[in-house]
């Protein structure tokens, strides 16, 4: 299992991913001899790719989102593709890590004020990715060789109402004033809001799935659980 920082580290979830996958690769090259093929190289893009799109299961080859994010997604992903004949490039598609320090860092906040709720009406489906399984899901699509566009994310939908009941029953707090869509667009922009928070996005990691993977933390409700242990 890969250590997670404790909630006063100074080590953000981003650098924690980087290290542990950078300590893999490393370990994995001092044990390898002679391998002249194609650079694997990875490139950490997000699920934003496919914007919001309810009521259809996204995979790895659906069609890109409208929503901002979505945009910006498309531009890093034709620019990785640029990279040469030389190297294997796997487009990784994160979803939010379910951990203190990412997408339930402001629900925490909330929550410890006692104004958890239902976020943009909690009806919408999240992906979600445990931290463990995101380091893990990176680690198999380098062992296994995976190319182009790869979903990291848990293979179960959950709304945001699933996840927001979950952090409170975790935090002992109760789940009950809506946090409404105009408040939220105050208080983190538009585009921040349309992309990340009120998004209605039912990704599944198709490619992880069909290439074996298996996932630690297959429900958002034990994912919760481990951020908080």
């Amino acid at each position: 299992m890969i250590p997670l920082s404790s909630p006063g580290s100074s080590i953000t979830l981003t650098q924690l991913v980087t290290f542990s996958v950078r300590f893999w690769q490393d370990r994995r090259h001092e044990r390898a001899s002679g391998d002249h093929g194609r650079r694997r190289q990875p490139r950490r893009g997000c699920v934003g790719y496919s914007g919001s799109q309810p009521g259809r299961t996204l995979t790895e080859t659906s069609a890109a989102g409208g929503t901002f994010l979505a945009r910006l997604c498309v531009d890093w992903e034709s620019e990785a593709l640029r990279a040469d004949r030389a190297t294997r490039v796997a487009l990784l598609r994160t979803a939010p890590a379910i951990h203190r320090e990412g997408v339930l860092k402001p629900m925490i906040r909330l929550a410890d004020l006692e104004l958890g709720g239902p976020i943009g009406g909690g009806r919408r489906t999240w992906p979600w990715i445990s931290v463990d399984d995101e380091v893990r899901g990176i680690m198999h699509a380098l062992d296994r060789e995976l190319e182009g566009p790869l979903n990291l994310a848990g293979p179960v939908p959950a709304s945001a109402n699933e996840i927001g009941r979950a952090l409170a029953h975790a935090m002992h707090r109760q789940f009950l004033a809506p946090a409404p869509r105009f408040a939220l667009n105050l208080a983190l922009g538009r585009d921040a809001t349309e992309s990340l928070l009120t998004a209605d996005a039912p990704v599944r990691p198709a490619v992880l799935e069909r290439s074996g993977f298996s996932f630690a933390h297959p429900i958002a409700a034990s994912a919760v659980r481990a951020a908080l242990t």
